[in-house]
């Protein structure tokens, strides 16, 4: 009873029964011979990545984290495949996208208040990696599922590194979505909890854009030419604080987390009381 839901980097999601009880997420691995163009060392690699993002997923237990049910083989083909809770609202970033105009149309701090859980939740999220020294590298609106009564948990584990010292370092053939990373992962392959950080201000600027696209009309190649230099150049193409929804959000998170010299960039853990003021509750 498994039906399309959406298309992975290297295979399709499909939303099954589990059990004949519960719904669940499905991410198959494509077979060699639906990939003609793919060599069998490609498929040995995706294998290897989806195997390595269930080992990863095995390892977090929290709320806002997407949590693996199991690996198994789908459908007649025998797909490898990850097992996951299945969010019915599907990605932050298409939500905010399929309810801008209404979000607009209504009550600014109804909507604050839902745009502020989202960024708590994902804040949640990735201060519970950071303490574990785990690096996401690959945090955006996309990546981020939501479920029943705005439950988001964070997904896509596929680029996450487990380190011993906090510090990842790559390659130059490191992937990267250059919107997302920040300097030192773009320039220098370069990730620790503050790359992530970054990240979280870029997603930040998603949430409270209702969806727009970081930088604009920009593309990747301007961007990386943008953060080459110091904040005086990046600084004109953020949004503007009127048009942000929160001056709270914008000056005392967003901005910071956007600090150029990774040294002065906060961790996580150095966010957790301006977190606490600005959202006013508590951080699980």
């Amino acid at each position: 009873n498994a039906h399309e839901i959406g298309k992975g980097n290297f295979g399709t999601v499909y939303r099954a029964l589990y059990k004949g009880t519960r719904d669940v997420a499905l991410k198959t691995l494509k077979s060699v011979r639906h990939n003609l163009k793919s060599s069998m060392e490609d498929y040995d690699d995706n294998m290897y990545e989806l195997l390595y993002e269930a080992h990863i997923m095995t390892q977090l237990q929290h709320p806002n984290l997407l949590r693996i049910i199991g690996v198994t083989f789908f459908g007649k083909d025998k797909q490898l495949s990850l097992v996951t809770d299945f969010m019915k609202n599907g990605s932050l970033l298409d939500y905010l996208r399929k309810h801008r105009e209404i979000f607009l149309k209504s009550k600014s701090k109804d909507i604050t208040l839902k745009l502020n859980s989202f960024s708590k939740q994902i804040f949640q999220a990735m201060l519970y990696l950071e303490k574990r020294r785990i690096i996401h590298r690959d945090l955006a609106a996309r990546n981020c599922l939501i479920g029943d009564e705005d439950t988001l948990k964070v997904g896509d584990f596929g680029l996450t590194k487990l380190t011993e010292g906090g510090l990842y370092k790559g390659n130059n053939q490191t992937i990267c979505a250059i919107r997302w990373s920040s300097p030192e992962a773009i320039f220098y392959s370069k990730y620790t909890s503050r790359s992530d950080v970054w990240s979280y201000g870029i997603t930040l600027w998603e949430i409270y854009s209702l969806g727009e696209r970081p930088y604009g009309s920009l593309d990747n190649k301007t961007v990386k030419n943008l953060l080459k230099t110091p904040l005086e150049n990046f600084t004109r193409f953020l949004p503007q604080s009127r048009e942000f929804g929160s001056d709270e959000v914008y000056t005392h998170l967003m901005l910071p987390c956007l600090t150029y010299n990774v040294a002065l960039r906060p961790r996580f853990k150095d966010l957790v009381q301006r977190i606490l003021t600005i959202f006013n509750n508590n951080i699980r």
